[in-house]
C-alpha cells in the first residue's frame, strides 16, 4: 500500500535516501517547461513530512513498478509542485527533483495527475502553495 505525498508503502531494512541522486536541471512530469503561476507561499518540506494544512484527500498513492518491486528494488522520489486554491496540483509544475531510478520518477508524476489535497487555507483566504522537496518512499518488507 502507498500512502499519497509524505511516504509510501512498507518498511526495510536499507537505507534508502543514499541512493537519491538529484535530476538537474529538475524534470518536468508533463515533458514541457511551464509557466509557473505567482504563489502565495513555498513550503520546503526538505524531504519530511508536509505541514498539517497540506492535508492529501486522495487515498492511495503512487504505483510501485512492477519490475522493481518484483526484484525487491527500493527507491526514493523528490518532488517540487503547486497546489492551486480549489487542491489540485497546477499542471506542469510537478517536477522530478531527485530520484533512485527512473521507474520512480515516472510512477510519481503519474500520481501527480490525480494527487489531490483539501485546499490550503492561511489567514482565512484559500493559497496557491509551491511544495519543494517532498519526498515518496517506495520499499519492500
Amino acid at each position: 500500500m502507498l500512502y499519497v505525498v509524505a511516504t509510501a508503502v512498507v518498511v526495510a531494512d536499507r537505507d534508502v535516501a543514499a541512493q537519491v541522486r538529484p535530476v538537474d536541471p529538475p524534470r518536468p512530469c508533463v515533458g514541457a517547461f511551464a509557466v509557473f503561476p505567482a504563489v502565495d507561499t513555498t513550503i520546503d518540506v526538505g524531504g519530511g513530512k508536509p505541514p498539517a494544512w497540506l492535508r492529501p484527500v486522495v487515498n492511495g498513492g503512487p504505483r510501485y513498478p512492477i519490475e522493481q518491486r518484483n526484484a525487491r528494488i527500493q527507491g526514493e522520489v523528490r518532488m517540487s509542485f503547486s497546489v492551486d486554491t480549489n487542491g489540485k496540483i497546477i499542471r506542469g509544475t510537478a517536477e522530478v527533483v531527485a530520484e533512485s531510478h527512473r521507474a520512480f520518477g515516472q510512477s510519481v508524476c503519474e500520481f501527480m495527475r490525480i494527487a489531490r489535497f483539501a485546499p490550503v487555507v492561511l489567514d482565512g483566504r484559500p493559497r496557491i502553495v509551491r511544495v519543494t522537496n517532498q519526498r515518496f518512499l517506495f520499499e519492500t518488507r
